[in-house]
């Protein structure tokens, strides 16, 4: 479980895009057979939240988000 602060073994950097969708399915596959911490980042809260509850649904995999971080970009490009 990854608090705030903590290190985080992966980050997902655009996980609201197609790559980052696909990005997102492969490590919640991937956290289920190892013990690791990961977060992922966008410009969007709202957007974030909704790709975890689609990996979700369609994977079938409970993804608990008390252990996920979600970080949100606050740097405009």
């Amino acid at each position: 479980m990854a608090s705030e602060g903590e290190k985080l073994d992966v980050i997902i950097f655009g996980a609201t895009g197609f790559t980052g969708k696909i990005a997102v399915y492969e490590i919640v596959k991937l956290a289920k057979e190892k013990s690791i911490t990961w977060g992922i980042s966008g410009r969007n809260r709202n957007k974030l939240d909704n790709v975890l509850k689609e990996v979700e649904e369609k994977t079938g995999n409970f993804i608990d988000q008390a252990n996920v971080q979600l970080l949100q970009d606050y740097v405009s490009l």
